[in-house]
Protein backbone atom coordinates (compact mmCIF):
# COMPACT_ATOMS: atom_id res chain seq x y z
CA UNK A 1 0.00 0.00 0.00
CA UNK A 2 0.82 3.56 -0.43
CA UNK A 3 2.42 4.96 3.00
CA UNK A 4 -0.25 7.72 2.53
CA UNK A 5 -0.34 10.53 5.04
CA UNK A 6 -4.16 9.83 5.81
CA UNK A 7 -2.53 6.77 7.78
CA UNK A 8 -3.12 7.05 11.29
CA UNK A 9 -0.36 8.01 13.65
CA UNK A 10 -0.59 5.03 15.97
CA UNK A 11 0.08 2.70 12.84
CA UNK A 12 2.54 5.45 11.54
CA UNK A 13 4.49 5.33 15.01
CA UNK A 14 4.88 1.34 14.74
CA UNK A 15 6.25 0.86 11.16
CA UNK A 16 9.40 -0.95 10.68
CA UNK A 17 11.58 -0.09 7.73
CA UNK A 18 12.78 -2.66 6.00
CA UNK A 19 14.32 -1.44 2.99
CA UNK A 20 15.36 1.42 0.66
CA UNK A 21 16.43 1.62 -2.47
CA UNK A 22 16.18 3.65 -6.39
CA UNK A 23 12.92 3.33 -8.52
CA UNK A 24 13.34 4.08 -12.12
CA UNK A 25 10.18 5.53 -14.03
CA UNK A 26 11.71 6.09 -17.23
CA UNK A 27 14.43 9.01 -16.84
CA UNK A 28 13.62 9.59 -13.74
CA UNK A 29 15.48 7.98 -10.32
CA UNK A 30 13.38 8.29 -7.35
CA UNK A 31 13.25 7.23 -3.72
CA UNK A 32 11.73 4.15 -2.08
CA UNK A 33 11.36 2.87 1.26
CA UNK A 34 9.52 0.04 2.40
CA UNK A 35 8.22 0.26 6.12
CA UNK A 36 6.20 -3.07 7.25
CA UNK A 37 3.59 -3.41 10.27
CA UNK A 38 2.21 -6.51 11.74
CA UNK A 39 -1.36 -5.95 12.69
CA UNK A 40 -3.75 -8.98 13.64
CA UNK A 41 -1.47 -11.22 12.48
CA UNK A 42 -1.41 -9.69 9.00
CA UNK A 43 1.73 -8.35 7.67
CA UNK A 44 1.27 -4.85 5.84
CA UNK A 45 3.80 -3.44 3.63
CA UNK A 46 4.02 0.08 2.91
CA UNK A 47 5.22 2.43 -0.08
CA UNK A 48 7.25 5.42 0.72
CA UNK A 49 7.40 8.36 -0.98
CA UNK A 50 6.77 11.58 0.58
CA UNK A 51 6.70 13.35 -2.86
CA UNK A 52 4.17 11.15 -4.18
CA UNK A 53 2.07 10.43 -0.82
CA UNK A 54 2.75 13.21 1.75
CA UNK A 55 -0.74 15.01 0.87
CA UNK A 56 -4.00 15.72 2.52
CA UNK A 57 -6.25 14.02 0.14
CA UNK A 58 -5.22 9.94 -1.02
CA UNK A 59 -6.33 11.03 -4.87
CA UNK A 60 -7.64 14.05 -7.49
CA UNK A 61 -3.92 15.49 -8.19
CA UNK A 62 -2.87 16.50 -11.46
CA UNK A 63 0.08 13.59 -11.06
CA UNK A 64 -2.16 10.89 -10.23
CA UNK A 65 -0.91 9.14 -12.89
CA UNK A 66 2.71 9.42 -12.04
CA UNK A 67 1.85 8.80 -8.80
CA UNK A 68 0.41 5.55 -9.56
CA UNK A 69 3.19 4.25 -11.82
CA UNK A 70 5.67 4.75 -8.94
CA UNK A 71 3.52 2.86 -6.42
CA UNK A 72 2.76 -0.39 -9.13
CA UNK A 73 6.97 0.04 -10.38
CA UNK A 74 7.88 0.53 -6.51
CA UNK A 75 5.48 -2.73 -5.14
CA UNK A 76 7.50 -4.86 -8.18
CA UNK A 77 10.85 -3.72 -7.28
CA UNK A 78 10.10 -4.27 -3.96
CA UNK A 79 10.48 -7.83 -4.64
CA UNK A 80 14.47 -8.04 -4.98
CA UNK A 81 14.70 -6.38 -1.89
CA UNK A 82 12.24 -7.57 1.21
CA UNK A 83 12.89 -11.39 1.11
CA UNK A 84 9.69 -12.63 0.26
CA UNK A 85 7.88 -13.37 -3.30
CA UNK A 86 3.99 -13.48 -3.19
CA UNK A 87 2.39 -16.46 -5.31
CA UNK A 88 0.10 -14.03 -5.86
CA UNK A 89 -0.24 -10.39 -6.72
CA UNK A 90 -3.99 -9.58 -6.06
CA UNK A 91 -4.95 -5.59 -7.65
CA UNK A 92 -7.84 -3.41 -7.37
CA UNK A 93 -9.13 -0.91 -9.86
CA UNK A 94 -6.59 1.48 -11.93
CA UNK A 95 -4.67 2.86 -9.21
CA UNK A 96 -2.87 -0.20 -9.20
CA UNK A 97 -3.47 -1.42 -12.54
CA UNK A 98 -0.18 -1.14 -14.09
CA UNK A 99 1.60 -3.66 -11.35
CA UNK A 100 0.01 -6.57 -13.55
CA UNK A 101 1.25 -4.66 -17.22
CA UNK A 102 4.67 -4.03 -15.84
CA UNK A 103 5.18 -7.64 -14.42
CA UNK A 104 4.20 -9.22 -17.74
CA UNK A 105 5.99 -6.91 -19.76
CA UNK A 106 9.59 -5.42 -17.98
CA UNK A 107 10.07 -8.08 -15.18
CA UNK A 108 8.39 -11.63 -15.91
CA UNK A 109 11.48 -13.00 -17.47
CA UNK A 110 13.99 -12.68 -14.44
CA UNK A 111 14.05 -13.64 -11.19
CA UNK A 112 11.90 -13.66 -8.97
CA UNK A 113 9.12 -12.42 -10.70
CA UNK A 114 8.93 -15.80 -12.97
CA UNK A 115 5.99 -17.35 -11.91
CA UNK A 116 3.93 -14.98 -9.84
CA UNK A 117 0.32 -14.79 -10.90
CA UNK A 118 -1.61 -11.46 -10.66
CA UNK A 119 -5.57 -11.36 -10.10
CA UNK A 120 -7.25 -8.04 -11.22
CA UNK A 121 -10.42 -6.75 -9.10
CA UNK A 122 -12.64 -4.21 -10.99
CA UNK A 123 -14.61 -1.91 -8.40
CA UNK A 124 -15.58 0.76 -10.68
CA UNK A 125 -14.96 0.82 -14.41
CA UNK A 126 -15.97 4.44 -14.56
CA UNK A 127 -12.02 5.56 -13.13
CA UNK A 128 -9.85 4.06 -15.75
CA UNK A 129 -6.74 6.10 -15.52
CA UNK A 130 -6.57 7.56 -18.92
CA UNK A 131 -3.72 9.75 -19.62
CA UNK A 132 -1.76 10.87 -23.14
CA UNK A 133 0.33 8.42 -24.89
CA UNK A 134 3.48 10.66 -23.51
CA UNK A 135 3.61 8.63 -20.46
CA UNK A 136 4.54 5.43 -22.43
CA UNK A 137 7.75 6.77 -22.42
CA UNK A 138 8.08 9.89 -20.03
CA UNK A 139 7.02 7.49 -16.62
CA UNK A 140 7.22 3.76 -18.32
CA UNK A 141 9.88 4.15 -20.53
CA UNK A 142 7.73 2.10 -22.80
CA UNK A 143 8.18 2.54 -26.35
CA UNK A 144 4.31 2.30 -28.25
CA UNK A 145 5.64 -0.70 -30.12
CA UNK A 146 6.02 -2.84 -27.56
CA UNK A 147 3.67 -5.83 -26.19
CA UNK A 148 3.07 -4.12 -22.63
CA UNK A 149 2.33 -0.38 -24.53
CA UNK A 150 -0.39 -2.48 -26.77
CA UNK A 151 -2.09 -3.37 -23.55
CA UNK A 152 -2.34 -0.10 -22.61
CA UNK A 153 -3.11 1.51 -25.87
CA UNK A 154 -7.12 3.04 -26.22
CA UNK A 155 -6.89 4.94 -29.36
CA UNK A 156 -5.02 7.39 -28.78
CA UNK A 157 -4.66 7.50 -24.93
CA UNK A 158 -3.30 5.52 -22.53
CA UNK A 159 -5.47 3.45 -20.62
CA UNK A 160 -4.06 1.53 -17.75
CA UNK A 161 -7.41 -0.51 -16.61
CA UNK A 162 -7.53 -1.50 -19.60
CA UNK A 163 -3.55 -2.84 -19.69
CA UNK A 164 -4.59 -4.38 -16.36
CA UNK A 165 -7.58 -6.46 -17.88
CA UNK A 166 -5.67 -7.38 -20.78
CA UNK A 167 -2.59 -8.45 -18.76
CA UNK A 168 -3.90 -9.64 -15.79
CA UNK A 169 -3.64 -13.62 -15.29
CA UNK A 170 -7.57 -13.33 -13.31
CA UNK A 171 -10.44 -10.64 -13.33
CA UNK A 172 -13.13 -10.63 -10.66
CA UNK A 173 -15.81 -8.05 -10.51
CA UNK A 174 -16.38 -6.96 -6.85
CA UNK A 175 -19.69 -9.47 -6.73
CA UNK A 176 -21.54 -11.95 -9.02
CA UNK A 177 -24.41 -9.45 -9.95
CA UNK A 178 -21.90 -6.41 -10.04
CA UNK A 179 -20.28 -8.84 -13.22
CA UNK A 180 -23.76 -8.42 -15.11
CA UNK A 181 -24.07 -5.01 -14.40
CA UNK A 182 -20.61 -4.12 -16.03
CA UNK A 183 -21.58 -6.24 -18.72
CA UNK A 184 -24.48 -4.18 -19.71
Amino acid sequence: MPKFQTLPEAFKSRLDRVASFDVRLAWRSLYCGIETLTYGGVVFRFVDNEYYFKREALYGYGDDGERTAFFSKAALEALRHIGWVPDIIHCHDWHAALIPVLLKGQFMGEEPYRGIKTVFTIHNPQYQGIYPPGVLGDLLGLDWSSEAAGALRQFDTVNYLRGALACSGRISPVSPTYTEEILT
